[in-house]
């Protein structure tokens, strides 16, 4: 009996032992195991934000989230609430659209905090390594846009190509908002500085915008530097310096077509074209080389075969006031209605400058 009990008593002390071993490697291992979980969490979300970040925001905030029309995000200082409540609701104002769902975008809650997750812990790794598979699956472009895309010789034009006008106002030519406005640019630009001449300070505000931030504004400006050859950074510099008669030269009346000046309809067309800030996302040769959407060169031509039965022109007016009843295939549903921005008259004269162009 007393041999049974001890033979009992050792067993019990055995099996303590063993939990308390058991419970001390789980404290000790917990920690680590816990941590690689969230790890590959955050791996695995990441992945998924990285390949929305590529297909839908890169273009606006640069391949590597350098900045661009949008602000850089590879380092941003904008908390977790900030970044999710900006990409859900847009910025009204400027070019960032709402994208959550039931703000009338393509993103689900979950999606956006994807996106949210890789901008926070940023990694060119998971970049390239998404940016690989989308190019073998064929979802992005396989050459996608490099400076040499800027081939502009004129200072409007190179201004046109470079997106200027998103962020800045050009009478006649743009109306952004975002930045200063350029109208007089030729003959303030000396007064900015003390010591440093108008053309100095226009070419230092191009290649190293920070050097010059103008008072009331955020100094969101990319650099232009390598993205333009030395002749065409002249041409440009050249074209603001004449903006307001500087540089000798009258101030010339700028359009956004280097030929003849258009008929009012269509110079109120591409000035409402510009100020809704469709060459984000558009192309149209000569005036905006947006990637993101569908481009618009022969949209004249093509619109009537897009949908059986509906004519080119209710087509384009129905892709500007309700977007997702023809979302043409391989793009993703992105477009803001412009439904109550415009008066009929100045829809009117939008559709009719779409249809001309073919």
């Amino acid at each position: 009996m007393n041999h049974d009990l001890g033979k009992k008593v050792i067993i019990g002390l055995a099996l303590t032992v063993l939990l308390i071993v058991l419970t001390g490697v789980y404290f000790v291992t917990e920690p680590g195991r816990q941590r690689a979980a969230g790890e590959e969490f955050t791996r695995k979300a990441s992945l998924i934000g990285a390949e929305h970040f590529l297909v839908t925001c890169a273009q606006c905030h640069g391949p590597r989230g350098e900045g661009g029309i949008g602000r850089p995000l590879r380092d941003t200082k904008l908390d977790e609430n900030t970044l999710i409540k900006t990409i859900s609701r847009g910025r009204p104002g400027t070019a960032m659209p709402a994208f959550a769902a039931e703000e009338g975008g393509v993103f689900t809650v979950y999606q956006i905090r994807d996106i949210v997750e890789f901008i926070r812990h940023w990694s060119d790794d998971i970049l390239d390594e998404e940016r690989h598979r989308l190019l073998e699956e064929g979802v992005l472009t396989p050459t996608p846009p490099t400076p040499s895309a800027i081939t502009g010789t004129e200072g409007p034009q190179l201004f046109q190509q470079l997106q200027c006008g998103a962020c800045h106002t050009i009478e006649g030519v743009s109306t952004g908002q975002l930045a200063p406005e350029l109208s007089h640019i030729g003959s303030v630009a000396g007064e900015r500085q003390p010591g440093t001449p108008a053309r100095d300070y226009i070419e230092q505000s191009l290649l190293d915008p920070p050097a010059f931030v103008v008072e009331g504004f955020n100094p969101i400006m990319p650099s232009i530097e390598g993205r333009l050859s030395p002749e065409q950074l002249q041409a440009l510099v050249d074209y603001l310096l004449t903006l307001d008669g500087a540089a000798g030269a009258p101030a010339p009346t700028p359009t956004l077509a280097p030929t003849a000046t258009p008929p009012p309809t269509t110079a109120q067309a591409l000035e409402l074209f510009q100020q809704l800030q469709c060459g984000v996302c558009h192309t149209i040769e000569g005036v905006s080389i947006g990637e993101l959407a569908p481009e618009l060169n022969d949209i004249g031509s093509v619109a009537g075969g897009r949908q059986p039965g509906v004519s080119a022109r209710d087509y384009i007016q129905e892709s500007l006031l309700k977007p997702e009843a023809f979302v043409v295939e391989s793009f993703n549903p992105i477009m803001p209605s412009i439904e109550g921005r415009l008066s009929p008259e100045e829809l009117q004269a939008l559709v009719d400058y779409l249809l001309s162009l073919k």
